[in-house]
């Protein structure tokens, strides 16, 4: 059972894996080809192997996947003894193996290049391409899906009954971006692509980070199958 202290502790890697992805994305777009745009083109573009610098994405993305891995170990020690609260925790763990994956597996270019849609057409990405893309897949999935799964939690529990409405609002506005992403998906020139990509990740990260920051406060009086984590740093009380 997590105390106190170490539940504050994971939290802080929770917003700090936030800050740093924000902060990685957007540093490496300073070091990128003129030609690169963040109107057009996506964020892993600026980790792939045509990348001018693709160092400050990747060992970001990376470590700000592994940072959120205590978040996930966090909210399953809080919300375990509810099944959503046990699904939504697994869903933050899936988010933080994907951002961890998304900077080792790497594009082979970035495919709004004419260059990059002949090898698609032609030879075929390499197999660091195509695991990027699945993992890209199911990161997003949990990450989109985690609110929805912890409104449902928070409502049971009345030290997180405040963040029920905005997760709802939060996730609702996330959907929202998803939505616009896959009718510009749909379209040849994929006009703002890559600016609703931005969109989708900032609000998606930021309400993983706000449950971060009110993890202390939440988590440390949610009583958990009988046994309740206390204010007081690394004590247990039994209910």
């Amino acid at each position: 059972m997590l105390g106190a202290r170490v539940l504050r502790l994971f939290a802080i890697s929770g917003i700090a894996s936030q800050v740093l992805f924000c902060l990685s994305r957007f540093v490496a777009q300073f070091f990128e080809r003129d030609s690169y745009s963040i109107y057009r083109d996506f964020t892993s573009d600026l980790g792939s192997l045509t990348a001018a610098h693709p160092l400050p994405y990747n060992v970001g993305v990376s470590v700000a996947g592994l940072l959120s891995v205590p978040l996930a170990i966090a909210l399953y020690a809080v919300f375990r003894q509810y099944r959503w609260g046990t699904v939504g925790a697994l869903l933050i763990g899936v988010f933080a193996v994907g951002q961890f994956i998304d900077g080792l597996a790497r594009e082979d270019c970035s495919p709004r290049l004419d260059a990059c849609k002949a090898i698609g057409d032609g030879p075929g990405f390499s197999w660091h391409h195509q695991l990027h893309d699945i993992e890209t897949l199911f990161t997003a999935l949990a990450i989109v899906i985690a609110p929805f799964v912890f409104v449902a939690v928070f409502g049971r529990v009345a030290e997180w009954r405040p963040l029920r409405l905005p997760s709802l609002i939060w996730g609702l506005a996330t959907l929202a971006i998803v939505v616009a992403s896959v009718l510009v998906a749909f379209q040849d020139a994929q006009p703002a692509a890559g600016l609703l990509e931005r969109l989708l990740v900032t609000s998606a990260t930021g309400w993983a980070g706000a449950v971060a920051w009110w993890m202390p406060r939440g988590g440390a009086t949610t009583g958990l199958g009988g046994i309740a984590v206390h204010s007081t740093p690394l004590r247990l009380g039994i209910c």
